[in-house]
């Protein structure tokens, strides 16, 4: 029998509430979910080798602005997929900007959230 691999979402946010309505919502659709709420180093990231990340653009000292393009500069971490987690409705351009594939306005809605991490994941 043939053993396929789980796709593995990381949900970096500092708000408990979202962090654990995407484990949730997403471990019903048969993904692995990994969630951190802060961001340490690429290396962290590597480690987890997550498909997708769902990156919260207000995190800690760093924002997800940064992070992202400290993602996107390095080569252990460049091809991941990164959708922004906002609630500002002005972050679209900033978030391409830092070069995440795509944005999420919070709250959102568990069929948008599943059409994401489908589009970006198709190919695993």
């Amino acid at each position: 029998m043939l053993k396929t691999k789980k796709i593995k979402v990381l949900v970096i946010d500092d708000n408990f509430g979202i962090s654990f309505l995407m484990r949730k919502a997403l471990e019903l659709k048969n993904y692995e979910v990994e969630i951190l709420n802060s961001f340490r180093n690429v290396n962290e990231i590597k480690e987890i080798s997550p498909n997708i990340i769902f990156l919260d653009i207000s995190i800690g000292k760093k924002n997800g602005l940064t992070i992202s393009r400290e993602l996107k500069n390095n080569t252990l971490t460049k091809n991941i997929p990164i959708v922004m987690l906002t609630g500002e409705a002005n972050t679209k351009e900033l978030a391409k900007e830092a070069g995440a594939s795509d944005h999420i306005l919070k709250p959102f809605g568990l069929i948008r959230l599943y059409k994401i991490v489908e589009k970006y994941t198709k190919k695993v």
